[in-house]
């Protein structure tokens, strides 16, 4: 009796590895406010996700009048990376709130991150014996502080921390992230009287806090006198 083996051999072509596409996230490190005349900056991180890393290269948009831009070092880096983005407004840049876009190109792919600039206008300190005035919606505002209309406020509009928005009072040193700021110039040393007028809808929701320079100076509550002297050296 014949027996035959028989054996099959299988031939296989390697497959060449996918190459990876090129990509990154652009992303920005928060809104930013200034009084007019005065510089910010913020920092711009690439982030590789794919790929070989290549070189971005960075460009700004969005900017009012007078106000200029300009990167520390250059303004191109190979994810990850980071540059710092440096914003300098005019006397002239007009006020309010407007977005800013950082834009990044490379290997083929671009992206776009924004954030909101807030401009002011600087407040400057009258001679002694006057009284500056400032409205409360011209401030620098950080959320959850919104600017609301009423007709019986003082220039029809006030500005709150929407219900139910959080509580800042567990912030011990600056009184939370809702903030309203004003720059102030005083030139002279001496003792300034600061008066301040609030509503709040009952004493559950009555506090708030005066800052100079960052740190947090008086806190008021419900039933005290809302006023202060305040010592500037």
């Amino acid at each position: 009796m014949r027996h035959d083996l028989f054996s099959t051999v299988a031939f296989c072509t390697p497959t060449p590895p996918i190459a990876t596409t090129f990509d990154f996230a652009l992303a920005h490190s928060g809104d930013k406010a200034i009084s007019r005349g005065q510089s910010v900056s913020n920092i711009i991180t690439a982030t590789l996700i794919t790929g070989s890393s290549q070189m971005v290269s960075f460009t700004t948009s969005g900017l009012r009048a007078g106000a200029t831009a300009s990167y520390v070092n250059s303004n191109s880096c190979n994810p990850t990376c980071s540059r710092t983005l440096n914003i300098a407004t005019a006397s002239s840049t007009p006020t309010g709130s407007f977005s800013i876009s950082v834009t990044g190109t490379g290997g083929g792919v671009t992206r776009t991150s924004t954030f909101n600039l807030t401009v002011t206008s600087a407040v400057s300190a009258e001679p002694a014996g006057n009284t500056v005035t400032v409205e409360a919606e011209t401030g620098t505002l950080i959320a959850p502080m919104v600017i609301r209309s009423d007709a019986t406020a003082s220039g029809e509009k006030f500005v709150e921390a929407p219900e139910g928005s959080g509580n800042n009072y567990t912030d011990a040193t600056r009184g939370g992230p809702g903030q309203v700021r004003f720059t102030i110039n005083i030139s002279q040393a001496g003792t300034r009287a600061l008066w301040a007028r609030t509503i709040a809808p009952d004493g559950g929701s009555d506090s708030f806090y005066v800052i100079r320079n960052g740190t947090r100076i008086r806190s008021y509550w419900w039933g005290e006198r809302l006023k202060a002297r305040l010592a500037v050296r």
